[in-house]
């Protein structure tokens, strides 16, 4: 679990914004300015066969979390143009596919509707980019330590917002978004920083996430929060591509991994 703030306000709401452990594995506290309670949608469509799942809730007040609670009695729909289906209810507010495949390249279609209101959104699944290698160079500030350069080849002629996510010994690095777009790499090789304390020895995973634009645009919008958060200053909520006034996030992500030994300094 990443915890995004260690001081709230009494001012803040509290939801948790939950990356399925099945197909979207991360959870997230996201701190919201103060409100009435609000439906919150999440989920994700990734490559491959399901399921795929969505979460609904309701955002609750920070000091009223005992009451926490998933909605299961909505509609929960998702399709792809050609299959669609009416998502299975598996309680605490998680409804799950059967028959839907993530395909690279194709859309899918969310309908949601709870208390008598329609929320929609869409996503486009991206292909996954391969990474072709892994760098490590000694850390510019503790030179006992070496950061990793991520190294991938850039799909040409369309627009890429990426992810990295590294996990350290089986333990899944908590220390930034590691958020990157080819804007002005367009097609060419791009070769992505993450900066850490990596010894040798350390087996480390890496993944790289193709991601489709909103739900970068939600990673974004999370990472600023951090940084307001860190000046106690009032954050805002994430931005939603979620249509009807729903918090929360529907994305879709192509991924790929790299596996390898820390080798010693040179």
């Amino acid at each position: 679990m990443n915890s995004f703030f260690t001081r709230i306000t009494k001012l803040s709401l509290l939801i948790i914004l939950t990356f399925f452990t099945f197909s979207c594995e991360q959870i997230i506290e996201v701190n919201l300015q103060q409100g009435s309670p609000n439906i919150v949608i999440e989920g994700c469509v990734t490559g491959g066969k399901g399921p795929f799942f969505i979460k609904i809730s309701q955002s609750q007040n920070y000091f009223n979390q005992s009451n926490f609670k998933g909605i299961d009695n909505a509609l929960v729909e998702l399709s792809d143009n050609l299959v669609k289906e009416k998502l299975v209810s598996k309680g605490s507010g998680f409804y799950s596919t059967s028959k839907i495949l993530g395909i690279a390249g194709k859309t899918y279609n969310l309908n949601v509707i709870s208390g008598g209101k329609k929320y929609t959104a869409s996503a486009i699944l991206p292909a996954p980019v391969p990474i072709d290698t892994i760098y490590f160079e000694k850390g510019f500030l503790n030179k006992d330590s070496l950061n990793a350069f991520v190294q991938f080849n850039d799909p040409p002629q369309v627009e890429n917002y990426y992810r990295i996510r590294v996990y350290r010994n089986n333990y899944f690095i908590a220390n930034d978004y590691n958020l990157v777009k080819d804007e002005y790499t367009d097609g060419q090789t791009m070769l992505a920083p993450v900066y850490n304390n990596f010894s040798p020895g350390d087996t480390i995973l890496f993944e790289l996430y193709n991601l489709d634009r909103d739900i970068w645009k939600y990673y974004k919008g999370v990472n600023e929060i951090i940084q307001q958060g860190m000046g106690l200053q009032s954050p805002g909520n994430p931005p939603s591509n979620i249509s009807g006034g729903a918090l929360g996030y529907f994305g879709a992500w192509g991924k790929s991994h790299f596996r390898i030994i820390v080798p010693k300094a040179s």
